[in-house]
């Protein structure tokens, strides 16, 4: 009997019975993994909701046409934000499942709480949060649209940045560099000891 170790991976040598058997394990990863290492220090960091938001829940099984079976396997998180500069908080929330993510990210939804309802502006793929929100409008104006910055990974590809622009209130991906002129907020951040208290679709 042995035990012996290789790469990512536990080999164990034993007999049992007369019969010489192999088995292999992949180990535990213990290397802690800080989805929030790339933001700037000068970036001020905004956690999560933690409380539910049952319109959004509605809103999100309907868009994206998730079964009752699945909702408690479907996790969000969100954040409220002025996106497009007029003064009134819209929501911006990421959406975890089997319906909405894959290697290269999860999907997102931005709009706003309308009479009971939550309508949805827009929806994104290939997200990770947290995401960066900028404090200026992309046009420069107070009442102006924000851009929205995320890091994008997964998928065999290289993680690279990408910056959203409103164009005609719709935001479309571009190219981007660098956050070293970059102001504003990193929202969907993570808060102490609340990694294990996702919010799932079941509150509506």
């Amino acid at each position: 009997m042995g035990r012996t170790q290789s790469g990512k991976n536990n080999i164990h040598l034993y007999q049992e019975s007369g019969l010489t058997a192999l088995e292999l394990t992949r180990k535990a990863n213990h290397h802690f993994y800080d989805s929030e290492s790339w933001i700037p220090a000068s970036i001020q960091k905004q956690y999560a909701k933690t409380s539910p938001c049952p319109e959004l829940e509605k809103a999100i099984a309907d868009y994206y046409d998730i079964r009752k079976e699945e909702r408690t396997h479907t996790s969000y998180v969100y954040n409220k934000v002025d996106l497009n500069g007029d003064g009134t908080d819209e929501i911006f929330a990421v959406i975890t499942g089997p319906y909405t993510s894959g290697t290269g990210g999860d999907s997102a939804v931005w709009g706003r709480l309308y009479k009971g309802k939550f309508q949805i502006y827009q929806s994104f793929t290939l997200m990770r949060t947290p995401i960066i929100i900028t404090k200026d409008a992309t046009n420069g104006l107070p009442n102006g649209a924000r851009s929205i910055i995320v890091r994008q990974s997964g998928g065999g590809a290289p993680a690279e940045l990408i910056q959203y622009v409103s164009h005609d209130g719709e935001y479309v991906p571009e190219p981007f560099s660098n956050l070293d002129n970059v102001k504003g907020t990193a929202i969907l951040c993570t808060a102490p000891g609340t990694d294990t208290k996702k919010l799932t679709l079941t509150h509506f």
